[in-house]
């Protein structure tokens, strides 16, 4: 059987066992898109490839380049006179050069693409593939140029010049990269959701939700995306996802993803506002409003929420609304969300139908919240004014002046009725085992009381603790009562004295025209002079100082 029919055999076989493209030539096996040289080690890998269920060009490749790594001599050799990687714009115009050496009559050159996929363009200059944009330039001899015209993104990848030589095909690869500015196609909330077609979108969360968002980006090479946060003021991510777990009231708010690849004139941006809502937190500015008969009064409350609350007032579980009965009205100024004041305005309190319980509630999608506001006539805690330390061993004057009884607006004022005074003494006392005890005079839970009637001509009101104990310490609680209930407390602390000390007789407190009268008593020298040195002349001082050393 001579040469030439040994091929046509072999050259059958192949087309047969692996699907084998035909050309010209009879002494080249092409399988798939890869040309062999014809020859018995071709022979031996084809049968071995009838029995096998691996890729055919990729076990062709492997069976002959197992025998041996080096080429036969003379083998033909390829290279390229351009760089391994050219990147050019969508719709230009590029040559991929390819020059063969020692090429023989048998020498098969071939262009083909082996990433992404696989496609075969030429065999010699045989056009495969039937894109008329791919032309092969070439003298026949050595140079093989592939010219591509007006490329898409589609051509982008990598391209090889292949010569059939034993043991295994020579090549040499170009890669081709084509540019494409880079875009934003959207934000999308999921991976995989279709992003929005609008430019700019606003997104809304409960506080606590997870904000997930992927900027979706598309160009050549593959852009790199950063989100920038304009609240943080600072790039809060390196990638296209914007990830805030937990997210929180003053994490909202503007945020950009840019796409940049290197080659866009501006930076590719898209903005996206990020909305937290949460329940409205309502605060009164005043909860414990003390008036008289006549007032004016605002009751305040700020109103913190999102989306923005309805504000309502309530009192006796009846809705305020707007203008009420007599002169009553109410008022709401809102402000700029998310923060808002509600106000309720009493233009002259009546303590028969104003005195009360009122509630400021604020109510939005996510809930209501209220806050309370009493108003009401009963007193302020008076102010005591005496010194903590007595004069006396077993009287005390307890001194004060009346709460803030004239309100805002000056119309009106809190009526005082009586005074109640309770109060209880304490000390230490050796126990016959020799340690100390706490003892008192009166029970803490039920102290001493006095009812002590309120002078309304007098702006000092004084009243005398009498028959306690010398050097005790005495535990004190005043405050004013009337037909609205029991004001608050003022608590203070007094001091007996050991010994009875020079003292001026204090004021009558029964009447204000009556003239003071002064009278020295005598009593226990010693540390009682400093006191006297307070209440004489520094002169009347020095003379007694003078009788106590004789």
């Amino acid at each position: 059987m001579d040469t030439s029919r040994i091929a046509m055999f072999l050259f059958g076989t192949i087309l047969w066992t692996a699907n084998i493209v035909p050309i010209e030539s009879r002494e080249v096996i092409v399988i798939g898109t890869t040309s062999f040289p014809a020859g018995k080690r071709s022979e031996k890998c084809v049968k071995k490839l009838t029995n096998s269920e691996a890729k055919p060009g990729k076990f062709m490749n492997k069976c002959i380049s197992a025998s041996t790594t080096l080429l036969v001599p003379g083998s033909p050799t390829v290279e390229t006179s351009g760089p391994a990687l050219i990147s050019k714009h969508e719709g230009d115009e590029v040559v991929l050069s390819c020059t063969v050496t020692n090429r023989g009559s048998g020498t098969i050159v071939s262009w083909l693409r082996i990433r992404p996929r696989t496609m075969t363009f030429f065999f010699n200059s045989q056009r495969v593939h039937m894109d008329k944009r791919f032309r092969i330039e070439t003298d026949s001899n050595t140079t093989y140029n592939l010219r591509i015209t007006r490329i898409t993104r589609d051509d982008e990848g990598v391209y090889a010049c292949q010569v059939n030589t034993l043991p295994a095909p020579t090549y040499i690869n170009i890669t081709l990269q084509v540019v494409v500015a880079p875009t934003i196609l959207g934000i999308a909330q999921e991976f995989g959701s279709t992003p929005p077609s609008i430019d700019n979108a606003v997104l809304s969360y409960n506080e606590s939700d997870n904000v997930i968002l992927s900027c979706e980006t598309d160009g050549s090479p593959k852009p790199f995306v950063t989100w920038y946060s304009f609240t943080a003021r600072q790039v809060i991510s390196y990638n296209s996802t914007l990830k805030i777990l937990n997210v929180q009231r003053d994490q909202g708010g503007l945020f950009k993803c840019v796409a940049d690849n290197g080659y866009a004139e501006t930076l590719v941006e898209k903005w996206i506002e990020i909305i937290v809502q949460y329940k409205p937190e309502i605060i009164a500015v005043e909860r414990d409003i003390r008036c008289g008969e006549g007032d004016y009064r605002q009751l305040q409350c700020n109103v913190n929420a999102r989306p923005q609350a309805t504000n309502t007032w309530i009192k006796d579980d009846e809705i305020l609304k707007g203008v009420g009965i007599t002169k009553r009205s109410m008022t709401t100024v809102p402000v700029e969300c998310p923060g808002n004041t509600t106000r309720l305005v009493i233009v002259s309190v009546q303590p028969d139908t104003d005195y009360g319980v009122y509630k400021c509630q604020a109510t939005n999608i996510l809930g209501t919240t209220e806050d309370v506001i009493e108003v009401s006539g009963r007193l302020r805690a008076p102010k005591i004014v005496s010194g903590p330390v007595g004069v006396r061993r077993h009287s005390y004057k307890l001194q004060w002046v009346v709460g803030n009884r004239l309100q805002q607006g000056m119309a009106g004022f809190t009526p005082i009725d009586d005074y109640i005074l309770s109060y209880y003494g304490w000390w230490y006392q050796e126990r016959e085992d020799g340690g100390t005890e706490k003892v008192f005079s009166h029970s803490r839970d039920s102290p001493l009381e006095v009812a002590i009637p309120h002078d309304p001509d007098l702006s000092r009101q004084v009243y005398i603790l009498r028959d306690l104990r010398a050097n005790v310490t005495y535990e004190v609680t005043l405050k004013g009562v009337n037909k609205y209930g029991d004001g608050d407390n003022a608590s203070f602390t007094f001091y007996t004295s050991l010994v009875n000390s020079w003292e001026t007789t204090p004021y009558p407190v029964t009447r204000k025209t009556v003239k003071p009268q002064r009278s020295l008593r005598w009593a226990n020298a010693g540390p009682a002079l400093f006191t006297v040195f307070r209440q004489t002349s520094i002169l009347t001082a020095s003379i007694l100082l003078t009788i106590v050393l004789m």
